[in-house]
C-alpha cells in the first residue's frame, strides 16, 4: 500500500537580518516549483520523509545577500549544494529581502504518527505554526492575466467579485485594469477561482489559450457560451492527458489505422466493433446496462483513447466532449449521466476521434453531428441483429425490450426503429417526451435520497482507470515520490488509498 502522510504543518520561518517585507515565497504545487527531500527519523526511529515546495515570487529588490543565508544554516536541513534562484520566478526580478517566508511541510511516514517536534528539530528554531500576519499588503500581480484568465475561465466581473468576497465588481476591473492590486488572500482566491497557480499572475505576459480548441467553435458567441465549469472541464482533460503521456507515454490511437469512413456509418461499425472485439453476444449477455457500458469502456480505452468523466456539469449543456490527438485522444462523459446513455455519447466521441476531430455532445446539429449518432447507432445497434430482435412484434410494444436487449436507452432504441423505418415520427415525439418525465422523475427521486457512490469511486470514474493506474505505477516503480502522485490525483492520501484497492478488487473480479 502506499505511504501514509502523518502530518501536514503550514509554517513561518523568521530569518535572521531579514527585515523589509517586501520578498514573499509563495507555494505552489505546479511542475515549475522547487522540490526539497529529505529522510531523517521520528522520536520512534521511524523513518520520515520530509517534502516542501517552494516558488519564489518578489516584491521588489532589496537585499540578495539575503538569499545566500538561506543555505548557510538557517534551514540546517538543506544539503550544502543546494541554493536558491537569484530571480523572482514570476517575475524574472532579482529576489529581495524578507522577514517571512511561507513554506509548506508534509511528512510522509509508514508510522501511525510523527513527532510534533520534527519541524524545529530539522528546521531550526525559528519556525513556528502560521497565524494572523500583521498587515494585509497588496501584490503586485499583471493585471493582463487577471483580465486573461477571467475571460478564459468564463467568468464576469461580477462572478469574480462574488468568488473573491469584494463588495462590487469594480473593484475587480480596477486590478484588471492595474489601478489597484489585490491582497495576497485576494490572489489566491483568484487563482483558486481560474484553476491556476498564485505565481501564474506575476508572468510579464498572458500565455497562449490552454482551452482546447475544437471544431464545433465557430466563432466567439459559440465560445462565449461555455460554461466556466465546462471550460474547467476541458482544461483538465486536457492537462491530464499531458500528465499522463509525461508517466506513461503516448499511446497510439489504433482505430485511426483502419481508415473507416462515417460517410458510410454502417460499414465503419462494423469494423470497429470487430476492432474492438466485443461481440453481440457478449453485449446481450451484459448482466446490466453499467456492466456493458465497462465491456465498451475498457475496449475503447484499450485502443489507445483515454476517458474522463466530469461533475457538476448539468447534462443540459453537454453529455460528453472529445479532444482529438493523433496519440492519446480524449474523451469526457458527463458522469451525471445513466450507463446506457454513456455508452452511446462514448460511441459519438470515437466517431469525433475517427474523423480525426474533437466535438462537444449535443452543441450543433451539422453533418457531423449527425454522422456520429449514426456510427454510435449503428455501433450499439447493428441494423440485422436490431430486426431480427425486433421480429414480428409491435415496435412500440418492444422498445422496452430492445433498449434492455442492447443495453441503450428507450429513446436511443426508438429513434433507431425510426431510421429503420418502423415508427412514425409522432411515435416517436411522444416516446421522447416520456422519456424525458422518467429520467426528470428519477432524478429527481435520487436528489432526494441521502447519500451516493463514496468520494473514492467518484474520484476514480473521474479520472479514468487507465490515467489512475499510470500514476500508481510511476509511483510504485520510484519515478515520482508519493507528494507527486497526490498531485497528479488531485487526492489526499486516504482517497489514493481506497481508489488503490478498489483497482485491486475491480482487477481480480
Amino acid at each position: 500500500m502506499l505511504t501514509r502522510i502523518c502530518r501536514t504543518w503550514w509554517l513561518v520561518c523568521d530569518l535572521p537580518g531579514l527585515t523589509v517585507s517586501r520578498f514573499l515565497l509563495v507555494l505552489s504545487r505546479s511542475r515549475g516549483a522547487m522540490r526539497f527531500i529529505r529522510n531523517v527519523e521520528d522520536d520512534n526511529g521511524d523513518l520520515v520523509e520530509l517534502i516542501y515546495y517552494c516558488s519564489w515570487l518578489c516584491f521588489s529588490t532589496e537585499s540578495d545577500a539575503a538569499v545566500a543565508s538561506l543555505t548557510g544554516g538557517a534551514w540546517p536541513c538543506l544539503d550544502s549544494e543546494l541554493t536558491l534562484p537569484a530571480v523572482c520566478r514570476g517575475c524574472g526580478r532579482p529576489v529581495g529581502a524578507s522577514d517571512s517566508i511561507e513554506v509548506e511541510l508534509e511528512l510522509h511516514s509508514s508510522a501511525h504518527g510523527a513527532s510534533t517536534d520534527l519541524a524545529e528539530r530539522y528546521f531550526g528554531s525559528g519556525f513556528r505554526e502560521r497565524g494572523r500576519m500583521a498587515r494585509t499588503p497588496k501584490v503586485p500581480v499583471t493585471p493582463s492575466l487577471l483580465s486573461w484568465a477571467r475571460e478564459l475561465s468564463g467568468y464576469s466581473l461580477t462572478d469574480i467579485a462574488k468568488r473573491v468576497g469584494v463588495k462590487d465588481a469594480t473593484r475587480v476591473a480596477a486590478w484588471e485594469a492595474g489601478d489597484d492590486q489585490p491582497t495576497l488572500a485576494q490572489v489566491r482566491k483568484l487563482a483558486a477561482s481560474y484553476g491556476r497557480t498564485p505565481a501564474f499572475f506575476f508572468l510579464k505576459t498572458p500565455p497562449p489559450s490552454d482551452l482546447p480548441k475544437e471544431p464545433d467553435f465557430r466563432g466567439l458567441t459559440v465560445r462565449g457560451s461555455l460554461s466556466p465549469k465546462l471550460r474547467r472541464e476541458m482544461r483538465l482533460a486536457a492537462e491530464r492527458r499531458a500528465s499522463y503521456i509525461e508517466l506513461h507515454g503516448a499511446d497510439d490511437f489504433r482505430l485511426a489505422e483502419l481508415g473507416v469512413s462515417l460517410d458510410q456509418p454502417e460499414t465503419a461499425a462494423r469494423v470497429v466493433r470487430d476492432a474492438l472485439g466485443v461481440s453481440i453476444r457478449e453485449q446481450f449477455e451484459a448482466r446490466d446496462n453499467s456492466w456493458a457500458y465497462s465491456l465498451w469502456l475498457s475496449a475503447i480505452e484499450n485502443s489507445g483513447v483515454l476517458v474522463f468523466q466530469m461533475s457538476r456539469v448539468p447534462l443540459a449543456e453537454t453529455r460528453g466532449f472529445s479532444i482529438f490527438e493523433p496519440e492519446s485522444p480524449v474523451i469526457v462523459l458527463n458522469g451525471a449521466d445513466v450507463p446506457q446513455a454513456k455508452s452511446f455519447t462514448l460511441f459519438h466521441e470515437l466517431g469525433h476521434l475517427l474523423e480525426s476531430s474533437g466535438g462537444i455532445c449535443g452543441w450543433t446539429d451539422d453533418a457531423a453531428e449527425r454522422r456520429c449518432n449514426a456510427f454510435a447507432a449503428d455501433a450499439l445497434m447493428p441494423g440485422a441483429e436490431f430486426l431480427h430482435e425486433l421480429g414480428d412484434r409491435d415496435p412500440i410494444e418492444a422498445i422496452s425490450d430492445l433498449a434492455s436487449r442492447f443495453r441503450v436507452s428507450r429513446e436511443a432504441a426508438a429513434v433507431r426503429l425510426k431510421v429503420l423505418g418502423r415508427l412514425e415520427q409522432q411515435d416517436l415525439d411522444r416516446i421522447r417526451q416520456e422519456t424525458a418525465d422518467w429520467v426528470a422523475e428519477n432524478r429527481q427521486r435520487a436528489s432526494d435520497r441521502e447519500g451516493g457512490p463514496p468520494h473514492h469511486l467518484i474520484h476514480l470514474r473521474n479520472l479514468g482507470q487507465r490515467y489512475v493506474e499510470a500514476v500508481l505505477d510511476a509511483y510504485q516503480d520510484d519515478r515520482i515520490t508519493f507528494a507527486d502522485a497526490a498531485f497528479y490525483l488531485d487526492a489526499k492520501v486516504p482517497t489514493i488509498q481506497r481508489m488503490e484497492q478498489a483497482l485491486q478488487d475491480r482487477n481480480a473480479s
